[in-house]
């Protein structure tokens, strides 16, 4: 699981010395454990040439990736780690580790910060969600990500005792309590979620749903349902019934995106020149960030004047320019898209971004 927290201490770090980041994808082979080692050995193997290649003192730099080379001797070190790969992040002042969902290419990057674009894009593919489903004697709350799901509780006996016994009379009574038990019910789930901006599915018969969405004030509840007649004791089954729903939502919020970034440069509030949008993002005004994700370009960005300096060819003596700007876009409270060319709200640039309503 990607930890947000972590991600912010990470993007935080501004060294004097030099920065190391390093991503493993996981393989699946009969030498598992032998491989696993090589290649991390192998990764800061290269990572130490880096560091002395720019100068860094020798002690230094063995003093530096000293703990990290404690990793090798964890036998073994990658089953720690669930997802698809693993990310590493080295300095003088810092030794963390990360379980990666999604990632296939290795990657081994030394700088004056931390390269954090794969993680920063990855975080709106990876958006958590909450599944409400809703029958005769329960309100099961799950949480679920794109891999799986899990349950929170059962919401109805936290809040029964203040709605009191179920009125009988079909006609108006039952109306009245399923009214008063479902307000209780939106109340205890706004609290357990303390997010209003994840997106909340509903599971039920349409006549419980419905009344849900009639009383209920949290403010992103999907349109589409999951089929209650689904086994809620199967997690499997339950998310393989949401992850489609979700994977829309996901896709639709991309394309709104795309679309309100058109609107935003007819009003000269979006730019596609990258200098613009490093001074967006370093002076906090970047609210969505679209990325080339082939697209690596390094240089020097000067705050002062608030103009980068475009390197012709990647030099890694110089700043990963576009990470610079997910760095700051995030830190900011920004999103970071990282697209397919084709995917660009505006595919004549590698980078687009709408600013912040000043």
């Amino acid at each position: 699981m990607i930890d947000k927290s972590l991600i912010t201490r990470l993007a935080e770090v501004s060294e004097k010395e030099w920065c190391v980041t390093i991503y493993l994808p996981k393989e699946e082979q009969d030498d598992q454990y032998e491989l696993d080692q090589l290649r991390l050995n192998k990764a800061l193997a290269e990572a130490k040439n880096h560091l002395q290649a720019k100068d860094m003192e020798q002690e230094a730099v063995e003093k530096m990736l000293k703990s990290a080379r404690r990793l090798l001797d964890e036998n073994p070190f990658f089953n720690r780690y669930q997802s698809g790969a693993v990310a590493l992040f080295l300095s003088p002042g810092t030794l963390e580790t990360m379980d990666i969902p999604i990632l296939k290419e290795e990657m081994v990057y030394v700088g004056g910060e931390f390269y954090l674009r794969p993680i920063l894009s990855l975080l709106n593919e990876m958006q958590h969600f909450f599944l409400l489903v809703l029958d005769e004697d329960n309100a099961l709350l799950f949480e679920g990500t794109q891999n799986n799901i899990a349950q929170i509780g059962n919401l109805v006996p936290l809040v029964e005792a203040r709605v009191g016994a179920p009125v009988p009379d079909a006609e108006k009574g039952e109306g009245i309590y399923l009214k008063t038990l479902y307000q209780r019910l939106d109340e205890k789930a706004r609290e357990l979620i303390a997010e209003e901006k994840a997106p909340l599915m509903l599971g039920g018969s349409e006549q419980r749903t419905q009344l849900f969405r009639e009383v209920s004030q949290y403010s992103n509840i999907l349109t589409e349902t999951i089929d209650y007649r689904a086994n809620i004791d199967d997690h499997k089954v339950l998310h393989r019934r949401a992850k489609p729903i979700m994977e829309e939502y996901l896709q639709e919020q991309r394309r709104a995106k795309r679309r309100f970034f058109v609107k935003e440069m007819l009003k000269g509030n979006a730019s596609i020149s990258l200098t613009d949008v490093l001074a967006a993002a370093v002076g906090g005004r970047v609210a969505t960030l679209f990325m080339d994700k082939d697209e690596f370009t390094t240089g020097q960005y000067k705050p002062a004047i608030q103009y980068a300096e475009v390197d012709e060819q990647p030099d890694e003596d110089h700043t990963a320019l576009f990470n610079l700007a997910a760095i700051n876009t995030f830190l900011n409270g920004g999103e970071v898209y990282d697209l397919e060319r084709k995917d660009m709200p505006d595919s004549t640039t590698s980078i687009n971004a709408t600013f912040w309503p000043e």
